[in-house]
């Protein structure tokens, strides 16, 4: 048979805590979700949970976050805070294994490079801040629960896993614990105001006074909102999405590129209209290729839309590589030319937003799917010392749509601040010249 959480000591410990606290601490499903706004008490829940979890003698656990300083500044520390000094038996920091007196052991491992170590099977797992997660983490975590745990009285321990996190929208979170009806899968979503015996006096008013809507859905009354924490709040599928059609021969294209080695090589092909509205009207994304895999393919791609005026490719490809050439080298060695990219990310964030809101960002249906996929999904992670970040992964195409834009708007802001005249010169120039090299470089645009 399994033990219960009441056998295992829930009933010697203090539960007065607000109602979902309780529930929480009680419920047996295999995978449980507690989510809520700031300060709701999410992580340390789960942290006493754990350690309930963990009376079960010679059980292991495992307690994860993204990042190991807010592993350490947080989540362990929180777990330290309320364990009892006299269940541990030995606390090596080095290794982050902590050893109950009972043989039980607490692993605390981050997952900042997307991976996460863990050799043992374990019995049960905690990802706190889990909307930093991706859902291989989860999954990984879960292949990783086959630990047989006996109980004195017979049978073995339950296995359990665990995740805090701030609601973000529908996301891979959301699907499993919300819309997913399993009854292996429970959530518990809380508000800041279930906690407020346990915050300062004037957290919850300091809040409501300095978010927006959207902040305070996600990050005090701790809704799952469908668009809750986007980033890209302004795209819309009847303003933004049009059907493919020829692109004119005097429009000026480019392309932007975003290079990975594990995550995906990516490419947003974009023509510029006369009356300064942009399309997005192809793109590229592979992963697992050498560089100069990915320049074939893209230069490949590109061949059936003629003459890019420029590519720009994130500024990171420029560092040089252990054979001393870098993956920009590795593109033009193939014959693919690139510029490198601004690195001010807010900068392109904002002028995408921009773009999206007044209508003159277009994407063509039905070739930029994985594109629209990730506009759709890209979300903020929580605030870093007030300032809005995004959350990482999920924007691999993003990157590079913002790098080609970023390009163009520059361009265009350099020369209205010229004379008239002189911006119809350089303007007739660039579609002269595109018109006059049809079998031009389709890097360069200049003739083969």
């Amino acid at each position: 048979m399994s033990e219960t959480l009441s056998e295992l000591g829930i009933k010697d410990l203090d539960l007065s805590t607000n109602p979902t606290q309780r529930d929480f601490l009680a419920c047996t499903a295999r995978y449980q979700l507690y989510s809520g706004g700031f300060g709701s008490g999410k992580t340390s829940v789960c942290c006493l949970k754990a350690q309930i979890i963990s009376r079960t003698p010679n059980n292991m656990g495992v307690i994860c976050r993204q990042s190991y300083p807010d592993l350490r500044d947080t989540t362990r520390k929180t777990f330290l805070e309320i364990l009892r000094p006299d269940w541990v038996r030995n606390w090596k920091e080095s290794e982050n294994a902590l050893t109950l007196k009972n043989g039980s052991v607490i692993l605390f491992r981050h997952f900042e490079e997307g991976k996460i170590k863990v050799g043992a099977n374990i019995g049960w797992f905690f990802i706190d801040q889990a909307e930093e997660s991706d859902e291989n983490i989860f999954k990984g975590l879960m292949g990783r629960m086959r630990r047989q745990t006996p109980l004195p009285g017979g049978g073995y321990a339950r296995r359990y896993g665990m995740l805090a996190m701030n609601p973000n929208g529908e996301d891979w979170q959301w699907r499993l614990f919300v819309q997913n009806k399993s009854p292996d899968f429970a959530h518990f979503d809380s508000t800041t105001m279930d906690n407020e015996a346990n915050l300062p006096p004037g957290f919850i008013q300091d809040l409501l006074n300095n978010y927006s809507v959207d902040w305070l859905d996600r990050f005090v009354y701790g809704k799952w909102s469908k668009m809750s924490g986007l980033i890209y709040q302004e795209f819309d599928d009847n303003i933004n999405m049009v059907d493919p059609f020829d692109i004119p021969k005097d429009w000026i294209k480019g392309r932007g590129n975003d290079w990975g080695v594990d995550a995906p090589a990516t490419c947003a092909f974009i023509a510029q209209s006369p009356d300064g509205k942009y399309y997005v009207f192809d793109e590229y994304m592979d992963a697992e290729k050498t560089p100069e895999e990915h320049s074939d393919a893209i230069l490949a791609q590109s061949k059936p839309y003629g003459v890019f005026r420029a590519s720009i490719m994130d500024s990171n490809a420029w560092h040089r590589e252990s054979d001393l050439k870098s993956v920009a080298d590795k593109y033009r060695a193939r014959g693919y030319v690139c510029l490198p990219a601004s690195k001010d990310q807010m900068a392109g964030i904002l002028l995408i937003k921009h773009l999206l809101k007044t209508g003159r960002l277009l994407f063509f249906r039905g070739r930029t799917e994985r594109t629209i996929e990730e506009i759709k999904k890209w979300k903020w992670a929580s605030r870093q010392t007030g300032k809005e970040i995004p959350a990482r992964g999920n924007d691999h195409l993003l990157d590079a749509l913002r790098y080609i834009l970023f390009w163009f708007d520059k361009k265009k802001f350099q020369e209205i601040h010229e004379a008239p005249s002189t911006v119809t010169r350089r303007y007739e120039a660039k579609l002269s010249r595109i018109t006059e090299f049809d079998e031009a470089d389709p890097v360069t645009g200049l003739p083969a």
